[in-house]
């Protein structure tokens, strides 16, 4: 887990913390602005850099190797106190949709940004 200062540039794909308490997937950046992939409020929306310095608690995952400019680690113990929460599925493990694509013999899959207790998962949709 890493700490974004305000106005830094954020990579893709990551998970930001909202101040609201939950996580999002941000999985594009395009002119300016971010892809976010959030199955709490069962919406997929761009958001400015603004609106990340506003509504984002500057907490964010991100792929391991070195850390954007002017970021800082944050430690383990520090990073369990970020919590979040919301709905990630219906509570049935066993739940598939159509176009849901098999993969493999594992328990878990992520479907929607969210690692879910399923054998299916599902291909992301970008428009």
């Amino acid at each position: 887990m890493a700490k974004r200062p305000l106005g830094a540039t954020v990579p893709v794909p990551c998970v930001v913390h909202w101040k609201s308490g939950h996580f999002a997937a941000l999985t594009q950046e395009k002119d300016g602005n971010y892809f976010a992939r959030d199955a709490t409020f069962g919406q997929n929306i761009w958001v400015s850099k603004e609106a990340l310095d506003e509504e984002a608690s500057g907490y964010f995952l991100i792929a391991g190797g070195a850390l954007p400019e002017e970021w800082t680690t944050v430690s383990e113990e520090f990073g369990e106190k970020i919590l979040g929460q919301g709905k990630v599925h219906n509570g049935d493990p066993e739940e598939t949709r159509p176009g849901d694509t098999k993969v493999g013999d594992s328990d878990s899959a992520l479907r929607n940004g969210h690692v879910l207790h399923t054998r299916f998962a599902r291909e992301p949709e970008y428009r």
